[in-house]
């Protein structure tokens, strides 16, 4: 996805259309809590806190945020990065 965001970006910028990535890790949905018993659930959140620097899986407004700051016109020059929203996973 990074790369055809990439590809993208380039191809699409003549045209003003940015495109970006954001890039989450675990992240606390209504989808995990459905996705099986609850015991499954809460050791993908254990597992969370040791994949994490940050120790924690992380929240949907917060990657919310991430999506919020690449749209933003004054962040109009942002064009095919891949902002990682993943509590400090992708630097291990």
């Amino acid at each position: 996805m990074v790369a055809l965001s990439r590809a993208l970006a380039v191809e699409l910028a003549p045209l003003r259309v940015r495109v970006n990535v954001v890039i989450p890790a675990i992240v606390r949905t209504p989808i995990l809590s459905s996705a099986g018993d609850q015991e499954a659930v809460d050791n993908v959140l254990d597992m969370s806190k040791k994949l994490h620097p940050i120790g924690r899986a992380g929240e949907p407004q917060e990657v919310a945020r991430g999506i919020l700051f690449l749209a933003r016109p004054e962040n109009g020059w942002v064009t095919g990065a891949g902002l990682c929203v993943d509590g400090g996973r992708s630097v291990l």
